[in-house]
């Protein structure tokens, strides 16, 4: 099912404000970048509600609106979920992991949790040694994280002996 963002995203699509259509190159670039972060979570939402090609529209249009400004903290978080939704969809499969592996190398904040999803997706793919390396670039980068995150360490370590072992059968 989905999760409790998705469907906060899928209802806030329905109520999407007029203001969020305008076109945003001609604001302030304070406001702009506001509101193409609120344009690019609705486009997200867009996606999630089953409108993929609608909403990846959205996504690339406002993220593409801010170029660089923005860092992490705007953009990282839309362009992660919508890097997996890619990558868990066979006409996008190869796209996403292609914005997992090469769109993240700047965010010490996603750039472990990029590792490890790429993890999970090589493993699933059957690519046991990128899925290796993934495994343990994640362990590496989160090895001393905070107690939060040391289950996803935790599924590393574990993801990792799993694929060692079979390696040796």
């Amino acid at each position: 099912g989905a999760s409790p963002g998705d469907q906060c995203r899928r209802a806030a699509v329905k109520r999407w404000p007029p203001w969020l259509e305008a076109e945003t190159t001609s604001l302030e670039p304070g406001r702009r970048f506001i509101i193409a972060g609120i344009q690019a979570e609705a486009g997200w939402g867009k996606v999630v509600g089953g409108d993929t090609t609608g909403g990846r529209k959205v996504i690339e249009t406002a993220l593409g609106s801010v170029g660089n400004r923005g860092g992490f903290i705007l953009k990282d978080p839309v362009r992660f979920e919508y890097g997996m939704t890619l990558a868990a969809r066979p006409v996008t499969h190869a796209e996403g992991i292609a914005m997992l592996r090469d769109g993240f190398d700047y965010g010490l904040v996603f750039i472990p949790a990029t590792q490890l999803a790429l993890g999970r997706i090589y493993e699933q793919d059957g690519r046991r040694q990128a899925a290796i390396d993934a495994y343990q670039q994640t362990i590496r980068l989160w090895s001393t994280a905070d107690a939060r995150l040391q289950p996803k360490v935790q599924e590393a370590r574990d993801a990792l002996s799993r694929l060692t072992a079979e390696g040796k059968k």
